[in-house]
């Protein structure tokens, strides 16, 4: 007799990581937890948001953070296609940010305007993700070189390079690290399908909500123009 798990009756997404998945509401338990960094990014970021200094970065870094957190949860416990694709706009929607806000800077941009550019650099990969298997990867590229290229510009034009840029270089680090667990797990160079408890994704996961954190704080104190 065929076996009926909770999400078969969606369309089922190609996987990018090693686990392998279990019959049940989580399909990919290690990778499926080990999301609630985003979370914790996401409340210690609006955590200091509160307090009465002027914050103009922390309340949209944190709302990214657990969108992410939200997706990619969702993802990796259903296996799904529309999850899978959510995950991604979720982290398209945090490279839009950034890269919006680099043109801002460099342009003068009021807040509405970045927000309608963040807003349009992200539906513009609704499409490919939806009807085109595995865009995510290179769109994930295209974004976050856009991002590096457009913080390169700022960076020259409006002299951060004199500022304190340690957080800058903490979250660029961690976001690396994370990139090098999730190809060696996506590759399977580095890969136990039925460990349930510790992944290289798993670990991408928290690397990548500690680089999150890291560059909401790069942005909140240096990233201004003077």
């Amino acid at each position: 007799l065929r076996v009926t798990c909770p999400w078969d009756s969606l369309e089922q997404a190609a996987l990018l990581s090693c686990e392998e998945p279990v019959c049940g509401w989580i399909g990919q338990p290690s990778n499926t937890y080990s999301n609630l960094g985003y979370f914790i990014v996401a409340g210690l970021l609006a955590w200091r948001a509160r307090s009465r200094e002027r914050r103009d970065h922390d309340v949209p870094f944190a709302l990214l953070a657990f969108a992410i957190g939200i997706c990619s949860t969702l993802a990796h416990a259903s296996l799904t296609h529309v999850f899978a694709v959510l995950d991604f706009v979720s982290i398209f929607a945090l490279f839009s940010y950034i890269f919006a806000s680099n043109l801002a800077l460099l342009n003068a941009w009021s807040a509405r305007r970045r927000q309608v550019v963040t807003s349009v650099l992200v539906a513009i990969v609704i499409v490919p993700l939806v009807y085109v298997d595995r865009s995510g990867l290179a769109l994930f590229a295209l974004y976050a070189t856009g991002c590096l290229v457009s913080e390169a510009m700022a960076i020259k034009r409006l002299a951060l390079w004199r500022r304190d840029r340690r957080y800058f270089y903490s979250g660029l680090g961690f976001l690396s690290l994370g990139l090098v667990c999730f190809i060696l797990d996506e590759r399977k160079i580095v890969c136990n399908p039925s460990d349930h408890v510790f992944q290289l994704h798993t670990v991408w996961h928290l690397l990548a909500a500690t680089s999150i954190y890291f560059v909401a704080l790069y942005f909140e104190r240096d990233h201004k123009s003077a």
